[in-house]
């Protein structure tokens, strides 16, 4: 079995030469090899200057660059010298037969430039697997895949964000991930047991496959979709030393296709496969009374971009924005669930009319077809009420939308208690006398109710957010208690973000930490406390995968507990 040695500047130099020069160097794994085979590069330096590294587009860089730093003590003569030391380190893969040159290296350091020599890398015919037996392969990389390299524009994509290793140990210190453009994204929850972990063959090695977390993507626009490549620093070791690894991922790109020419009229950007179901709670009914119409859409598809039911109405029939609820589960297949659109209808005039059909469209990725769900059209009857003849007892104005709870006033015209009308000896009049008071009371419990009803949606969402926070934390230190970790940070993570979607009445699942970070600065809370919100979230995300050990469930316990309580005094 070959054994190629790591090359590093300590075992070059003795140690007061490196600590009196400049020293910079580039070395190979291997300079023959096969066209199947791949091989380290490592660039060193005992500065911390500029570095700027080779041209490598004659290989394809299967891994890195990975950088890391260590530093050495030694004594000689009775003094101590200390040596730093900085990597660089490339997987590198021929893309064909013949002699390649890797150039130099260039340090620019104290104003001075420093240059590695030129190597010489020789490439011949594919070898057996079995051949190549070098443990100097790549310990440790990080990779992003998809699960497809076309799609159409609203059509999902999986992104998955991994970590491949054949270290003895290795632990997550930090990670960064993009915000990728071009398209709407949302988190897959993979339960309190994460990701399974399973065991890959790459480059004729066996690594350690563990998936970090995975995302739902929907490109908004046709075109090459570029996804951002993320980074983590993680502290491995093998079975003599332990070394940091500062890790890049790939990058990649996805074509995204156009939708096809013959949009229907009532398509609006829906993608999947859907089913549609069309209601009303009244075939008959009084002028300026109200009439529900529900819409409900259900099936798997990109239900982000469905804003809008395709319907027809008679001129006398007024409608306002719908009542929107959503009951939506993000998995590797999509998003699956339904979203109903509750459409509140007031006929002013009375007569026979139809509502409808409700009529909506979709595009079928996979059978690259449009198709339009139509509903049966809706007769209803309206009957004349007692205010038919003045047409301003419902104006648009007077339906006030609160909480996406539609309600309807209606306001009466004076004209009727004009003296013109002889409303006093009136049918009316005596009408009124008699019923006045009971109906009055009636409208002051019903406007008591109402308000009451609101002011629970309010209290429930804001006023109670860090109370419900509270009692979720006592759950999360429950389960802290038995030494049930998982179901400790996952009750944790759901504490602070149903807090902060309580608190601003928004939706933060899937948000990235920059629209966190915004909403929570418009809302007045201070950058300490932003910082160490998003801190907490990314140590039980951390933690929910596996990857946070280290981690005193404790502490953060109680620094969740007071970070709630001064975001109290902060958010708006």
């Amino acid at each position: 079995m070959k054994s190629i040695k790591y090359i590093f500047l300590l075992l070059l130099l003795p140690q007061q030469l490196l600590a009196q020069s400049v020293q910079f160097a580039a070395r190979v794994s291997r300079n023959s090899l096969g066209v199947d085979e791949n091989f380290q590069l490592e660039i060193a330096t005992n500065t911390d200057g500029k570095v700027t590294l080779p041209d490598l587009s004659s290989f394809r860089i299967i891994g890195g660059p990975n950088r890391s730093s260590f530093s050495s003590t030694s004594f000689s003569n009775g003094q101590r010298i200390q040596v730093n030391t900085y990597s660089w380190t490339y997987w590198l893969m021929p893309v064909k037969e013949g002699e390649f040159t890797i150039g130099a290296a260039k340090l620019i350091f104290e104003g001075k430039e420093y240059t590695t020599d030129p190597i010489k890398i020789k490439v011949g015919k594919a070898k057996d697997p079995s051949f190549y037996q070098d443990n100097s392969r790549q310990q440790i990389f990080i990779s992003l895949r998809t699960n497809r390299s076309k799609v159409y524009e609203g059509e999902p994509v999986v992104v998955s964000y991994t970590v491949n290793n054949r270290l003895m140990r290795a632990s997550i210190e930090d990670h960064e991930f993009p915000n990728q453009t071009g398209c709407w994204m949302q988190i897959i929850d993979p339960g309190q047991k994460g990701w399974p972990s399973y065991t890959e063959k790459s480059e004729g090695m066996d690594y350690q496959v563990t998936i970090f977390k995975k995302e739902i993507l929907y490109p908004n626009s046709f075109g090459t979709l570029k996804l951002k490549p993320y980074k983590m620093k993680i502290l491995g070791q093998d079975r003599f030393f332990t070394k940091q690894f500062d890790l890049n991922s790939n990058s990649a790109s996805l074509e995204v296709l156009p939708l096809p020419q013959g949009k229907p009229e009532s398509f609006s950007g829906a993608v999947g496969k859907f089913k549609m179901e069309a209601s009303i709670n009244k075939t008959e009914l009084k002028t300026n009374d109200g009439i529900d119409l529900t819409v409900k859409i259900s099936g798997n598809g990109n239900f982000m971009f469905i804003d809008k039911i395709s319907f027809t109405l008679p001129s006398d029939i007024e409608t306002y924005d719908p009542e929107i609820k959503e009951k939506l589960s993000y998995s590797e297949s999509g998003t699956n669930g339904s979203k109903e659109f509750r459409y509140l209808l007031i006929p002013r005039k009375k007569g026979k009319y139809t509502i409808g059909p409700i009529r909506f469209s979709y595009f079928d990725p996979e059978k690259k077809q449009y198709f339009t769900l139509e509903s049966d059209a809706f007769p209803i009857t309206v009957l004349k009420g007692e205010n038919e003849d003045q047409p301003s007892m419902v104006q648009s104005s007077e339906v006030e939308i609160i909480d996406q709870d539609i309600r309807h006033y209606p306001s009466y015209s004076n004209d009727s208690f004009q003296p013109d009308h002889l409303f006093f000896g009136s049918k009316l009049f005596y009408f009124l006398l008699l019923t006045g008071p009971m109906a009055y009371m009636l409208v002051i419990f019903i406007g008591r109710k109402s308000s009451l009803s609101e002011e629970e949606i309010i209290s429930n969402k804001q006023k109670k957010a860090s109370k419900f926070a509270i009692q979720q934390l006592e759950s999360a230190r429950k389960a802290l208690d038995k030494g049930d970790n998982s179901t400790f940070y996952a009750e944790l993570w759901k504490a602070l973000n149903g807090y902060l979607s309580n608190k601003l009445l928004i939706e933060i699942s899937g948000m990235t930490k920059e629209n966190i970070r915004s909403v929570m600065e418009k809302k007045g809370a201070g950058a300490i406390e932003i910082e160490a919100f998003l801190r907490v979230i990314e140590l039980c995300e951390l933690a929910r995968f596996g990857m946070a050990q280290s981690i005193n469930g404790i502490e953060i316990y109680h620094e969740t507990l007071s970070l709630i309580d001064q975001l109290e005094s902060q958010l708006k």
